[in-house]
């Protein structure tokens, strides 16, 4: 059985770097990232989650 990388993984599911699918992976992944680093921010400073208007 060979061992595959994430990349070649992502690559195979997802088409390669540059394809549509795959492009809303990346952007949909930094979107996650950036919603964890702010809610440990908040959790850090104990501060609550400002409702939307």
């Amino acid at each position: 059985m060979e061992t595959k990388s994430w990349k070649e993984i992502k690559d195979s599911v997802y088409g390669k770097k540059g394809t549509e699918r795959r492009d809303k992976l990346d952007r949909d992944f930094e979107s996650f990232k950036i919603g964890l680093l702010l809610r440990k921010a908040r959790e850090w400073n104990s501060l609550k989650k400002v409702d939307k208007f």
